[in-house]
């Protein structure tokens, strides 16, 4: 209704730069040529109703509040306005002028915090992302130096326990895995039995063929 139209404009003004339509499609096509912070929409219009419009607004204009007016007090109206147009505020009719500014502003502050409430999880996101990468950085260099170092210990056990020159087991060697076979025998009631074997002429096995052999 054009009078409504002119009513809530010349209200508004006193507050905001205000852009009116008057019906659906110029709503829509005016929201190409205005970078809008709030649409306000009846809901019963000519050519489409106020949620279709809001819906369209929200695909265009998703920053913008959106504010739906109606008389309608039927769920379904009031459920579509909510998860098809995301709609942040109602207006009932009979229209209350002197709140209508403060509602308004009400709504693009909230909208304001959903932007940021938005660009801060988006942020957030980023956050966890790059700490989950450092994670996985640290967790494979602990890996690979975990293992670096089992190889280590390894090395110097064996080097412990062997010649260095023929790689054989050594005296220590020796008295550990006597220590255990006599601990297993007295354990068990069994028998243990040593052999010492000598090489004959080894000196002169390795004269004439070098140590190496």
């Amino acid at each position: 209704d054009i009078d409504i139209v002119t009513m809530i404009a010349t209200a508004l003004r006193r507050d905001y730069e205000v852009v009116t339509a008057s019906d659906g499609k110029v709503a829509v096509d005016l929201l190409d040529e205005h970078d809008v912070v709030a649409i306000l929409a009846d809901h019963m219009m000519p050519g489409m109703t106020g949620v279709e419009l809001l819906d369209r607004c929200h695909e265009r204009r998703p920053g913008a509040a959106r504010i739906l007016i109606t008389a309608s007090e039927r769920v379904n109206v009031l459920k579509e306005a909510v998860n098809r147009a995301r709609v942040h505020r109602f207006v009932s009719k009979p229209l209350r002028l002197s709140e209508l500014s403060t509602m308004l502003s009400e709504a693009i502050r909230e909208v304001h915090l959903e932007s940021e409430n938005a660009r801060l999880a988006t942020e957030l996101a980023f956050k966890n992302d790059e700490l989950n990468r450092i994670n996985e950085r640290l967790e494979a260099d602990v890996k690979q130096r975990t293992h670096e170092l089992q190889l280590a210990v390894k090395k110097l056990e064996e080097l412990a326990l062997r010649d260095g020159l023929t790689g054989l087991h050594n005296h220590r060697y020796l008295q550990e895995a006597l220590d255990v076979e006599v601990s297993r025998a007295v354990r068990h009631s069994h028998t243990l039995g040593l052999l010492f074997i000598d090489v004959d002429h080894f000196k002169s096995y390795n004269d004439q063929n070098g140590h190496p052999a």
